[in-house]
C-alpha cells in the first residue's frame, strides 16, 4: 500500500506499507519504482528505476562503523578529547544479532565491554598512532556464519577541531561534496571525484586515512609501508613487476542495501588517460598484488570523458576493458567477491587498486674491471658488476660456455 511522503522539490518520498502474507513459502517479492518524465526544468539521470525486495528468508547483515569524540565526528581523535565511541550500525530486515569487539587492538581498552552496539575507550591511555577496531556479528537466522568489519583509528596528540560529520574520512573543511556516493580523488589538488551508484556510501580506505589524505589518491609506497588498512608494513606491499603511473585509489563502499550485490564505481583519470597495454591491479594483504578479476559479477570498462567529467555509473558510454587514451574507468565490484579486499559478504567493499603497466626491463652492462654498481632488472632482480660477486661469476661462466660451444660447432663444420 502506497502513501504520500515528503516532497521538497529536490527529494520526494513514497511510503510503502508491507502487509502480512498468509503464504510463507512464496519466496522473495519485488517492487519496482520508476521515475516518469519530468514536467520541466529537470533531466533524468541514468538511474530512473529502483527495485525493492521483500524478503522472508534470512539474509546477511550489512555493517557500518562510525566514530565520534564528543561533538567531533571522524576517525581521527585526540588524546585529550575525552571518551571515543565507535558505533556499529546493522542493516538487516530480520534476525537477532550477537556482537563481538574482542578482536580490536588490545591497546584500546573497552570501557563498556565488548558485546554491545558501541565500543568505547579512553584515548589518554594509548600513545599516538593507528589502531584497528574490529567487530564481528552473528545472525540468528544464519547460524555458523560470522560477519565482520573493521576500521583504522588515528590517535593524535594534536587537538582535532574540524569534524568529519559524514564519517567519509575527509574533514568537513576539505570535503568537496555532501553526497554520500561522491568522494574526492585528492581534495587538496583538484575537484575530481570518484562516484558510485546511488544508494551506497563511499569512504576513504584505511591506508589513505592513516596517511592523512583528503581523498582516495595514494601511491604504491603508501601500500608498501602500511598495507591496505594503515597498519604495519606488509611483506608483499611492493608490486615489483608493475608501475602505477597514476597512483593507487584507496576507497571503501559502505551502506550497501543488499550485501553480496555488485556496485559500480566511476574513477576520473585526468588528462593523461589510460596508458597503452594497461591492466588494473588489486591489493590485499592475503594475496599481494593481483590482476583485477572479470567474471559475471565483476567487470571493468572505460569511457572517453572530458575535462575531468565522467559519465554516470551504468552509462552506455562505458565500453568493456581498458581503452588507451580514455579518461574514465568504471569498476563493477561484488561485495565478498574476488576483488573485495576484505573477502566477506558484509555490505562493505574494500578496494585498494590502480591502473598498472609492466615495469621496464633495464639492460645491465657487465664491468669486469672490479667496479661495483647495481641496477634493477625487470621485476626487482639485481645484477652486481663487482668482480668478486658470485652472480657475476655465474654469468661469465655461462657466457664462456656459450662461446666454447659456439667455437666447437664452427670447428666441426
Amino acid at each position: 500500500m502506497f502513501e504520500e511522503g515528503r516532497d521538497d522539490g529536490r527529494v520526494s518520498e513514497i511510503l510503502i506499507q508491507i502487509l502480512a502474507d498468509a503464504n510463507d513459502d512464496e519466496g522473495n517479492e519485488t517492487i519496482e519504482v520508476t521515475l516518469g518524465a519530468p514536467e520541466s526544468g529537470a533531466v533524468l539521470g541514468v538511474d530512473i528505476s529502483s527495485e525493492i525486495t521483500i524478503v522472508e528468508e534470512a539474509v546477511p547483515p550489512a555493517l557500518d562503523l562510525k566514530v565520534a569524540q564528543g561533538e567531533i565526528a571522524g576517525r581521527k581523535v585526540t588524546q585529550n578529547g575525552g571518551r571515543v565511541i565507535v558505533t556499529l550500525t546493522i542493516n538487516d530486515p530480520n534476525g537477532q544479532h550477537t556482537i563481538d569487539w574482542s578482536a580490536t587492538d588490545n591497546n584500546l581498552v573497552p570501557l563498556n565491554g565488548t558485546s554491545g552496539e558501541t565500543f568505547e575507550f579512553n584515548p589518554q591511555e594509548v600513545s599516538g598512532g593507528s589502531y584497528k577496531v574490529n567487530v564481528s556479528v552473528e545472525d540468528s537466522g544464519l547460524p555458523g556464519d560470522i560477519f565482520s568489519t573493521k576500521l583504522t583509528l588515528i590517535v593524535t596528540e594534536e587537538e582535532v577541531i574540524v569534524s568529519d560529520s559524514d564519517n567519509d574520512g575527509i574533514p568537513d573543511d576539505q570535503d568537496t561534496s555532501n553526497e554520500a556516493n561522491v568522494l574526492a580523488v585528492d581534495a587538496s589538488s583538484s575537484e575530481e571525484a570518484v562516484t558510485a551508484d546511488n544508494g551506497v556510501k563511499l569512504v576513504i580506505g584505511g591506508a589513505a586515512a592513516s596517511s592523512g589524505k583528503a581523498g582516495v589518491a595514494v601511491d604504491e609506497n603508501t601500500i608498501a609501508s602500511s598495507g591496505e588498512d594503515g597498519g604495519e608494513a606488509p611483506g608483499n606491499g611492493n608490486d615489483e613487476d608493475f608501475d602505477y603511473p597514476q597512483g593507487i585509489y584507496d576507497f571503501e563502499v559502505t551502506e550497501m542495501p543488499i550485501p553480496g550485490e555488485t556496485v559500480n564505481i566511476v574513477i576520473p583519470l585526468g588528462s593523461d588517460g589510460i596508458p597503452a597495454d594497461a591492466v588494473y591491479r588489486k591489493y590485499t594483504e592475503a594475496t599481494g598484488w593481483v590482476d583485477f578479476v572479470v567474471d559475471e559479477a565483476n567487470a571493468i570498462a572505460s569511457a572517453p570523458g572530458a575535462d575531468g567529467a565522467c559519465p554516470d555509473s551504468g552509462d552506455e558510454a562505458f565500453e568493456p576493458g581498458l581503452i588507451e587514451g580514455y579518461r574514465c574507468i568504471q569498476l563493477s565490484l561484488q561485495d565478498g567477491g574476488p576483488n573485495d579486499a576484505d573477502g566477506e559478504i558484509n555490505g562493505i567493499i574494500d578496494d585498494p587498486g590502480g591502473i598498472a603497466v609492466e615495469a621496464p626491463v633495464q639492460v645491465v652492462e657487465i664491468n669486469t674491471e672490479g667496479y661495483q654498481a647495481r641496477k634493477k632488472v625487470g621485476g626487482g632482480c639485481t645484477v652486481s658488476t663487482n668482480a668478486n660477486d658470485p652472480g657475476l661469476l655465474i654469468l661469465m661462466l655461462a657466457a664462456l660456455g656459450y662461446l666454447f660451444r659456439r667455437r666447437l660447432s664452427l670447428t666441426r663444420r
